[in-house]
């Protein structure tokens, strides 16, 4: 398997995933306590180690066939990525200010964006 395609299918390794959105949890719950430094270390330096862990160790082809696969494969564009990014940030910014209406709407757009596939064409 290249290494762009082990970039991708790592996205939904189970591990990385659990390592991901639990993560995020915590960090939002540092940066609502208005320790960023503690939220941007939880929220970055796990999710790379696993992302290494990941590409180097774990057996992806299986995740490259599967249902989910597929649908990464297909959907998952670079401005997909980015926009998730972007609710991550608003996430933030919404724990920052102890506002759970922004961090909730940040929240609704990193699921909005897994699920965009469900709405729009393949990538080409």
């Amino acid at each position: 398997m290249l290494y762009h395609e082990k970039l991708e299918y790592s996205q939904i390794h189970p591990l990385k995933l659990g390592v991901d959105i639990g993560c995020t949890f915590i960090a939002l719950f540092f940066v609502w306590e208005h320790d960023w430094v503690k939220g941007a270390i939880t929220a970055f330096i796990p999710s790379m180690l696993m992302s290494m862990y990941v590409i180097k160790y774990a057996d992806l082809e299986p995740l490259k066939k599967s249902r989910l696969g597929h649908y990464i494969h297909g959907y998952m564009t670079k401005q997909i990525e980015w926009t998730r990014t972007a609710g991550l940030l608003i996430a933030a910014g919404g724990a920052w200010m102890n506002d759970v209406s922004v961090l909730g709407i940040g929240l609704i757009v990193i699921l909005a964006t897994w699920l965009a596939g469900l709405f729009m064409p393949k990538k080409s």
